[in-house]
């Protein structure tokens, strides 16, 4: 396995179909997190290959969920209702309206760490 099958890894658009159901996330919120307009959004589901900057946020924010539900224990209603929730620890901002800059998911991720050790969230 080297660099170049990286490069040649084909996701399809196909793959974002299930993902608002699979996460409970509307198609706005999904299309803001890869920095997108909902009909971008749309047409990347008939793509037979995602550009590799869409792949990256979405790797990105799969790990990013992946953590929170271990914070959360597993509970995803809980770990939806602290994303939707403006958080103290984070400026007072929703951490799903975080999830949307690299910058942002940063923090989320400081402030899931600190959850999953039980300092605050």
């Amino acid at each position: 396995s080297n660099a170049r099958d990286l490069f040649s890894l084909k996701i399809k658009g196909s793959f974002l179909y299930h993902l608002p159901d699979l996460l409970h996330l509307n198609t706005d919120d999904l299309a803001d997190i890869f920095g997108i307009s909902r009909a971008k959004y749309y047409r990347l589901l008939k793509e037979n290959q995602l550009d590799i900057a869409i792949v990256d946020v979405l790797a990105a924010f799969l790990k990013l969920w992946n953590k929170g539900l271990i914070a959360f224990d597993g509970n995803d209603e809980s770990f939806r209702t602290w994303l939707n929730a403006p958080n103290h620890n984070i400026g007072d901002i929703e951490p799903l309206q975080l999830m949307k800059t690299e910058t942002g998911r940063r923090e989320v991720e400081a402030a899931l760490d600190r959850i999953e050790y039980s300092v605050y969230g």
